[in-house]
């Protein structure tokens, strides 16, 4: 998205038919985004859209707020879920002022086969669990899957936590080995959770082998004694 950013004439950005024929031009940079790529003016107007299905307006009246506070606030990427349930990648398209006039930005539909299906497809173990989730907007982004009898933390238990690793009692009252992770490049966590009972079974192994070779040569001199 930066890469391509930089690219955009500034002519073309009063020239959507440019604008329109350069997105369709890219089936490799397509790729990447499976609910498509948008040319979007600095109210958060389609400018020029791309997209292998139906081509909607990506940016809903709260979405096109967020939009708007992006590009005031001189960052070079933003990051955050769509109303619709879609993650929106951004970054600012400049023309001859300092100020961005509008962003390229890229549709990720949760919905579809996406980057963030190997979360949803992958399990901690044999009881643990991942959630991404964005505290800014209090919403789950994406989860694994649970073994039958467990649920997912709720978003206020997951909220209530801060970033590192302890133990604690989790959201169904057992004592679970919790690790929250800000992520760098968008303003989301991950939390994992995993039930001491499993996160500590090998360490438990272990210290029973130990008392074990440790008792048992007591034991075998005390047969000889005797």
């Amino acid at each position: 998205l930066q890469h391509l950013s930089a690219k955009i004439p500034v002519k073309s950005l009063h020239n959507p038919p440019a604008l329109q024929q350069l997105l369709a031009q890219l089936p490799v940079f397509q790729s990447l985004f499976n609910g498509g790529t948008f040319v979007l003016g600095g109210q958060g107007e389609t400018l020029a859209a791309f997209s292998e299905g139906p081509v909607a307006a990506p940016l809903s009246p709260a979405d096109a707020s967020q939009f708007q506070a992006f590009l005031r606030s001189d960052q070079t990427e933003g990051v955050f879920l769509a109303d619709g349930g879609s993650i929106l990648m951004a970054t600012p398209v400049y023309a001859a002022g300092p100020s961005p006039v509008g962003a390229l930005v890229g549709v990720i539909r949760l919905d579809a086969p996406n980057f963030l299906d190997a979360i949803a497809r992958s399990r901690y173990g044999v009881a643990g669990s991942y959630v991404l989730y964005s505290a800014s907007q209090r919403r789950l982004v994406a989860a694994s899957p649970v073994p039958p009898g467990t649920t997912l933390p709720s978003l206020e238990h997951l909220l209530r936590e801060s970033p590192g690793t302890s133990i604690k009692d989790d959201h169904l009252g057992s004592e679970s080995l919790i690790t929250h992770i800000p992520l760098a490049r968008a303003p989301w966590h991950i939390a994992v959770s995993l039930p001491t009972q499993e996160a500590f079974a090998s360490l438990r192994e272990l210290q029973g082998r130990l008392v074990w070779a440790v008792v048992a040569p007591s034991s075998s001199m005390t047969r000889g004694a005797l």
